[in-house]
């Protein structure tokens, strides 16, 4: 699913295996607080580094995930009813026409 092919797996997994390569938490904490200093979401990325782990993680989430995402074409209704073909699956043929597999 994730990949388009089996080379591009394989390659992926052979990524893995080199930690140097791979980035670490601070690294990809510090790229996420750069950026939310350059949209003035904080006044500086080192502000936005001592900031609790949770906290930080909760702005990140706040301000890069916006759900649902109302602006698609075709959307009638802004949640994700089609999710509630997994919660109760009696509703799959009542949704069916409306969320493809």
């Amino acid at each position: 699913r994730c990949f388009a092919d089996s080379v591009e797996a394989d390659r992926f997994k052979e990524h893995l295996n080199q930690p140097s390569q791979l980035l670490t938490l601070e690294q990809v904490l510090g790229t996420f607080a750069e950026d939310l200093a350059a949209k003035n979401i904080v006044k500086s990325a080192s502000e936005a580094m001592k900031m609790p782990r949770y906290s930080l993680a909760m702005l990140i989430l706040d301000t890069y995930i916006h759900y649902p995402l109302s602006s698609s074409p075709g959307v009638w209704v802004p949640y994700n009813y089609c999710m509630l073909t997994k919660l109760y699956p009696s509703l799959n043929h009542l949704l069916s026409p409306l969320c493809p597999l």
